[in-house]
C-alpha cells in the first residue's frame, strides 16, 4: 500500500528532503552520524519499501549530482600523509576480511555438499575434467553440455 506517490519533480524533491531532513534530526538526536540519517532516508523514499515513493527516473540526474558533489568533498578533505599512516592497518584488516571471507564461502560450500564444484572453480580437482567426464559426474544430457561447452568457448 502506497501512502504517497509524487506527481512531478517539485514533489519529488520536497518528498527528499522532508524525509532527509527528518532523519537528520533523528540522527542527531541518537547521536549517530548524518550520513546514516540519509542513507535511510533514501531507503524510504525508494521504490523497495512501501508507503512513500519518489519516481527514481525523474530524479536520477539529482543523484548523479549528489554524487559528484560528494566525492568532491571527499576529494578536498583527502591528506596523503593520513593515507600513508594508515595503510598498514587497513592493509592488514583488509587482508584478514577477504581470507576469512574466502574461508568462510568454502566451508559453507564444504557444509552444502558443493566440495565438487568448489574444485573445479579453484583448479585443484585430482580427476581429470573434460566435458565429458564432468556430464557424466553431474548427470548432464548431452544437449545440455553442449550447450555449456558454446557459452564457455564464446566467453573465451
Amino acid at each position: 500500500m502506497t501512502l504517497f506517490v509524487t506527481r512531478n519533480f517539485l514533489e519529488d524533491m520536497a518528498l527528499i528532503m522532508f524525509v532527509a531532513a527528518l532523519a537528520a534530526n533523528l540522527c542527531r538526536w541518537l547521536r549517530q552520524p548524518l550520513m546514516v540519517g540519509y542513507l535511510i532516508s533514501g531507503i524510504v523514499v525508494g521504490p523497495n519499501v512501501p508507503g512513500l515513493y519518489a519516481n527514481p527516473e525523474r530524479i536520477q540526474s539529482v543523484s548523479n549530482l549528489g554524487v559528484i558533489l560528494l566525492v568532491f568533498s571527499i576529494g578536498l578533505e583527502f591528506k596523503f600523509r593520513r593515507l600513508i599512516r594508515l595503510a598498514p592497518t587497513a592493509g592488514f584488516v583488509a587482508v584478514v576480511q577477504a581470507v576469512s571471507m574466502i574461508l568462510l564461502g568454502y566451508l559453507v560450500a564444504r557444509l552444502r555438499g558443493e566440495e565438487m564444484i568448489l574444485r573445479m572453480h579453484f583448479g585443484i580437482s585430482r580427476q581429470a575434467s573434460t566435458l565429458e567426464e564432468l556430464s557424466q559426474q553431474f548427470s548432464l544430457r548431452r544437449g545440455l553440455l553442449r550447450q555449456i561447452e558454446v557459452q564457455a568457448l564464446r566467453k573465451l
